[in-house]
């Protein structure tokens, strides 16, 4: 079974995965917006949190220190995190400006600038450091359909 938060953006990813055939269960997660267990190295039980986010909603929580000041540290936190593996799929396309500002692509395919300004090497360098230093894997996902058959196959 797949838990699934039941709250504003993750919510959107529950009706798409019952869909493609899982059991899914709408609860309230601590931290994170997708969980479940699965298997790590020889047949081990492990816990597995994903936290979800389109991309201009990344650039928000890494202005505000949202992300690694409280989301990242309720997963992967402390002397017991909550979960084993810990996942950040950002869903959505982006590319820079010639200054290097970030453009993000519209529902309707236009490229606009990112609301919190951040430039490209700004946005490289935090991934890099949660990835590093904080234990989150990091996946970019281009549309829905590709962040939903991330989840189905990790799952």
């Amino acid at each position: 079974m797949i838990l699934v938060d039941s709250r504003a953006g993750s919510k959107e990813l529950i009706t798409p995965l019952k869909r493609l055939g899982l059991v899914v269960e709408e609860v309230t997660l601590e931290f994170g917006d997708v969980a479940f267990e699965g298997r790590g190295e020889q047949g081990k039980l492990v816990s597995i949190g994903i936290e979800f986010k389109k991309i201009d909603e990344l650039i928000q929580s890494l202005r505000t220190g949202r992300l690694a000041g409280h989301q990242l540290m309720g997963m992967r936190g402390g002397e017991t995190p909550l979960y084993d593996w810990a996942w950040l799929v950002v869903e959505g396309e982006w590319k820079a400006d010639r200054a290097g500002q970030i453009l993000i692509q519209s529902k309707c395919g236009r490229w606009k600038p990112a609301h919190s300004q951040m430039t490209i090497g700004e946005l490289d360098k935090q991934l890099l450091t949660l990835e590093l230093r904080g234990g989150l894997h990091i996946i970019h996902t281009k549309d829905r359909p590709r962040t939903l058959r991330f989840l189905v196959h990790l799952y």
